[in-house]
């Protein structure tokens, strides 16, 4: 099965929900594929935030069991494909991973998922709107 990898910064909102999306997509379409995430500047071991537990489950999704991972080399080289939520994210990771420089790309193209952090629900809904309407326009079966 390949791995495909979401990461923002602190691996509390953004990546998790795409996680959390991905995976519900990749099952639904049978596809070989599992989605993980992790963040730019994450802790080990941290939750999820209430928002984003919230809305996902809003989806009929499950988040509670997320833990917070920062980005790392083995992660990153076991994925087939890297999605960032910014361009600043896809920056980080080139610079410290360039070799991996095919595998990263912002998943929104031109682009950046909004970053929900401090916001109300409503914020974390439309958030989670823009990442599910950008996971639905990829072509995940080329992976």
């Amino acid at each position: 099965m390949k791995k495909i990898l979401f990461v923002c910064t602190g691996n509390t909102c953004r990546s998790p929900m795409a996680q959390t999306l991905a995976n519900d997509i990749f099952m639904r379409e049978g596809l070989e594929l599992k989605a993980y995430s992790c963040g730019v500047f994450a802790g080990e071991g941290g939750c999820a935030s209430t928002h984003a537990l919230s809305i996902m489950a809003e989806y009929g999704l499950e988040l509670c069991s997320h833990e917070t991972s920062p980005i790392s080399q083995d992660l990153a080289e076991e994925a087939a494909a890297i999605f960032t939520m910014t361009k600043a994210h896809k920056s980080h990771v080139l610079q410290v991973l360039p070799h991996l420089e095919t595998k990263v790309q912002t998943l929104g193209g031109d682009e950046d998922v909004s970053d929900p952090f401090g916001g109300n629900l409503d914020v974390y809904r439309d958030c989670a709107a823009q990442i599910k309407s950008y996971l639905e326009k990829n072509d995940w079966g080329k992976f």
